[in-house]
């Protein structure tokens, strides 16, 4: 009842793994026998359509009409499948290549399906067995809806009504990877015009299982070429203002004029004047880009790295780049600052190295540590307090951890072998990019090592005292006075 609908991405539902059966509790049915009547038959293929598997959806109809009742049977069965947790798409050898869209298309909007065996071609027309077995409705549509009593995005499944509370997971097809998901827009480019994106990743929290599942690289290619063939501009488009005036106006040129009160930037920076064309490219996607980010922290917990071997990711971080140089120019409209600031996770400012975080953290010996100190402070304030109270919150959770497995050490031993351990794993130049975050840790580690063995160390009296001479001629040979001090660990003062 609080729900409306607005104009989000939607996502093509996956084809899934092959031969999935359900779970021990799900009843099995006679093998090689196949019902004769015809509404079971008819619920088997809406079942297989909406993406279970076929001898999972067959086992859930049989139960379902053994333990009879009124109502109606397709929706017990789906109940009863999702409670199994194991579905499956239809085959992929069953998928038409290149189908667009579905019988629950709402306003227009496609998902597009990619097959999931290779081929750089694709059929437009569906074959009449394919009609037959009712796999036409294969496609499913989830338009995203903004819930008005809980202020956040829900998933809809508008061929089945089902409503997903967080679509960042992997719902009906948990333990399933998502392959193919894609965000349309068909208000983005104009009427007549629909603009796709592979959001897969967004949707799925383990990508190398997506990649693996995807299959060879020359299909990944395909995917890509016929995402980007589908969502291009026609080369034939009118233009509706001349170059020199939509320079002059601000606005994007003939072939950047991408809707943008929808996801565009603003028609001039608020520092005046013309934008340059590689901002206007920055910020063409500006929504969607801020989605995706949105959905990579919540996944990840840190900003997209540039040196990464992922080229989403990298291509993400470019993009976070060029937010923050924009940004630092006055070149974002005040609507971009605040749906970036709302972003849980995001910051204006890179992360500090060693010295500003050693600064940030406590006093330092010398006028560096406390300049480096000053300029932290004020990215501190300007970052959220969201992602201050979590990495606050992690902090207190860790040490309380490693605290209770110190104490369960049988002996001095082991608990000086695993200090050392955690010397090594939560040293800040053994995690790049987190440094900041795992100094408390290592800096605890480190008081715990000088209280129980760096003392012992220095107050363990020698075995023979000095001779009065002071020369140091009545030291026994071996003994700890005359043996050199053991080194302490660089970094261990912060």
């Amino acid at each position: 009842g609080g729900a409306r609908a607005a104009p989000r991405p939607v996502a093509a539902e996956p084809p899934a793994e092959r031969g999935r059966r359900p779970g021990s509790g799900a009843p099995a049915p006679a093998a090689g026998r196949l019902p004769r009547d015809g509404s079971l038959a008819a619920d088997r293929r809406r079942l297989v359509a909406l993406g279970f598997d076929p001898e999972a959806s067959l086992a859930a109809l049989l139960q379902v009409s053994e333990e009879g009742g009124e109502g109606a049977h397709l929706g017990r069965a789906v109940r009863l499948l999702m409670d199994y947790g194991r579905s499956s798409g239809p085959r992929p050898s069953e998928r038409p290549d290149g189908a667009e869209g579905g019988s629950g298309r709402p306003r227009g909007r496609a998902a597009p399906e990619a097959p999931a065996s290779g081929g750089a071609r694709s059929t437009a027309s569906r074959s009449p067995e394919l009609v037959e077995q009712g796999l036409e409705g294969a496609v499913s549509v989830w338009p995203e809806a903004w819930d008005l009593e809980a202020s956040r995005w829900v998933a809809v499944d508008a061929a089945s009504g089902f409503v997903a509370g967080d679509p960042a997971v992997e719902w009906v097809h948990r333990g399933t990877p998502l392959l193919w998901v894609c965000a349309a827009d068909d208000g983005l480019l104009g009427a007549g015009h629909c603009a796709l994106e592979d959001v897969t990743q967004r949707y799925s929290p383990s990508w190398h299982r997506v990649q693996e599942a995807r299959g060879s690289r020359e299909l990944q290619r395909w995917w890509e070429e016929t995402v980007a063939r589908l969502s291009s501009l026609p080369s034939q488009r009118p233009r509706t203002l001349p170059p020199a005036a939509a320079r002059a106006g601000g606005g994007p040129g003939p072939r950047r004029k991408r809707g943008r009160g929808a996801a565009g930037p603003a028609p001039a920076p608020p520092g005046g004047g013309p934008m340059p064309a590689k901002l206007r490219r920055l910020l063409a996607r500006f929504d969607s880009r801020t989605e995706e980010l949105r959905g990579w922290l919540q996944r990840r917990g840190f900003l997209p790295w540039l040196r990464s071997r992922d080229e989403r990711e990298r291509a993400l971080a470019r993009w976070v780049r060029g937010v923050r140089e924009a940004h630092a120019c006055a070149q974002l409209s005040p609507r971009q600052v605040e749906a970036l600031e709302h972003v849980r996770g995001w910051r204006w400012e890179p992360r500090a190295g060693r010295a500003g975080a050693a600064g940030r953290r406590g006093p330092a010996a010398g006028g560096a540590g406390e300049d480096a100190s000053a300029s932290a402070s004020g990215d501190e304030a300007r970052a959220p307090d969201g992602r201050e109270a979590r990495l606050e919150q992690w902090l207190r959770l860790t040490m309380q951890r490693l605290s209770a497995e110190l104490t369960r050490q049988p002996s001095p031993a082991a608990r000086r072998a695993q200090l050392r351990l955690w010397q090594r794993s939560y040293h800040p130049d053994k995690n790049p990019g987190r440094g900041r975050e795992v100094l408390p840790i290592f800096r605890w580690v480190q008081s715990c090592w000088n209280r129980e063995f760096r003392a012992a160390e220095l107050s363990e009296p020698p075995d023979v005292a000095p001779s009065p001479g002071g020369d140091g001629a009545g030291e026994a040979v071996g003994s700890p006075a005359a043996a050199p001090p053991r080194p302490a660990l660089s970094g261990s003062d912060g």
